[in-house]
């Protein structure tokens, strides 16, 4: 299961690289390419979100999610006034 560094970790450097979750997940160690494929068929037969789809195979704890959420906002937005 990714934890919420690992979250952290993709989310933080994501905007920075411009890279995919699930590319920088990889590069992380945090997932395998396997998994990745998995979720993103997942994803383009189901038309669910990643994110979705990583709770519902247990791969990321949905409070996780919720907890994130708030941090990986300010950072994006400290990042858009930074550039503007």
């Amino acid at each position: 299961m990714l934890s919420l560094d690992d979250i952290s970790a993709v989310l933080i450097e994501q905007p920075q690289i411009k890279k995919l979750f699930g590319e920088i997940a990889v590069d992380q160690g945090f997932l395998t390419v396997e998994q990745v494929d998995r979720l993103l068929d997942l994803q383009e037969r189901t038309a669910v979100p990643l994110g979705e789809i990583l709770v519902q195979l247990q791969l990321l704890d949905f409070e996780l999610v919720l907890m994130n959420l708030e941090e990986y906002l300010a950072v994006v937005a400290d990042e858009k006034a930074d550039n503007a």
